[in-house]
């Protein structure tokens, strides 16, 4: 008997039927939840433990305080440093990681990480990688403070176009459009003005995200005429 990720999560039903047993009685919540964790049984509870804890006005176990205390600390500096430079990304190969990551190590990091159970899942068919959805918010939140810290030493406009290309090449357009319009590169300005011309269904998502309209808006006319 082979006992696979999927034997050991929750189903939709499992997780409402959780949060009625927690008084949630919030269905949309629960979809959310179980959509957030995929599943993940302790993950599930973490935000059904919030939600209680707003409701009784108490402080709540916030699934970033259980990744920071329970998890995180088993990460040396550079492995936190790398999977936070990969939640930029959906999936990724072991070339990918380390072409965003500049850093040739990259498979044998990615391997002792997939064999210490990192919250990292690998699809033997397309031999790709790609984070838990929980942990990879938790890692894209450490990326953005490291961004934004006084003495950040980060080449973040080379990651975001590292990231797109690699975003792109795997089908995932519109993440890639997102960070192609955060380097500041009149370059990666004028693919995005190419990419969005191109006929492409989730590009219409786009236009719904008011952050990604405003930064393509802001596109100079020189690049535009070009």
């Amino acid at each position: 008997l082979v006992l696979h990720s999927n034997f050991l999560a929750f189903a939709m039903l499992n997780t409402q039927h959780f949060f009625s047993l927690c008084g949630l009685n919030a269905p949309w919540e629960a979809e959310r939840a179980w959509a957030r964790c995929e599943g993940w049984p302790a993950g599930i509870w973490m935000l059904a433990n919030s939600h209680l804890a707003k409701n009784e006005h108490v402080f709540p176990l916030m699934p970033e305080h259980f990744f920071s205390a329970s998890f995180m600390s088993s990460f040396s500096m550079e492995e936190t440093h790398f999977l936070s430079l990969l939640s930029l990304l959906e999936s990724f190969s072991a070339s990918q990681a380390a072409y965003v990551a500049k850093n040739e190590d990259a498979p044998r990091m990615l391997e002792s990480l997939f064999e210490r159970n990192a919250f990292l899942f690998y699809a033997p068919a397309s031999e790709t990688f790609r984070l838990h959805r929980l942990f990879k918010e938790r890692l894209a939140g450490m990326l953005e403070q490291l961004i934004s810290a006084p003495d950040a030493d980060i080449d973040i406009a080379g990651r975001y176009t590292r990231s797109a290309e690699c975003l792109m090449e795997n089908g995932f357009i519109l993440p890639a459009v997102t960070l192609l319009s955060r380097t500041g590169n009149d370059e990666d300005k004028l693919r995005v003005l190419q990419l969005i011309q191109r006929p492409n269904e989730m590009l219409d998502e786009a236009f719904e995200n008011a952050e990604l309209v405003a930064l393509i808006a802001d596109i100079p006319w020189d690049i535009r005429y070009r």
